[in-house]
């Protein structure tokens, strides 16, 4: 007989929530890590696929829709747009307005203080329209964005 006890590890048990919604005709998944220990390390949020909006002015138009009050002038936002005199400017301008806005990452965690969010502005295809050249020259495909936040927030004492 051996003296060796082998004591099996305390039996843990984690649970996380997982869930699709409709946001603008899309389905958006998102996911938690484990709930049960929200009061110790707090919420924990993470986007389980990329969401993407559309362009500038859908989205525009679906923040009037869904949110009252909101009043975005989004028809003069696209007037002031092609009222510019300035043709590389214009340009600039009329490349992000016809681009498609794409979620690609959004990380929360209350606990450590994380917010991470990573977006992607894609040129859409719109049928036989020409690309918007900046400086008669540059065609941009896509650009993109990353913010990450890492502690606390500034609070005033």
């Amino acid at each position: 007989m051996s003296d060796d006890v082998t004591v099996p590890p305390k039996a843990t048990t984690s649970v996380s929530v997982g869930a699709s919604f409709i946001i603008g005709k899309q389905v958006v998944k998102v996911s938690s890590q484990d709930i049960t220990q929200i009061a110790k390390e707090g919420f924990k949020f993470s986007l389980a696929e990329s969401i993407e909006f559309g362009t500038p002015e859908n989205l525009l138009d679906w923040i009037n829709e869904e949110f009252e009050g909101a009043n975005i002038p989004v028809a003069q936002i696209k007037a002031s747009i092609d009222e510019i005199p300035i043709a590389s400017i214009k340009a600039i301008l009329k490349t992000f307005w016809d681009m498609s806005l794409i979620v690609e990452v959004l990380n929360i965690n209350t606990g450590t203080g994380l917010f991470e969010i990573a977006i992607l502005l894609k040129v859409t295809a719109s049928g036989d329209a020409p690309p918007n050249k900046i400086f008669g020259v540059l065609e941009i495909e896509s650009l993109g964005f990353g913010v990450t936040r890492l502690g606390a927030p500034d609070v005033e004492p």
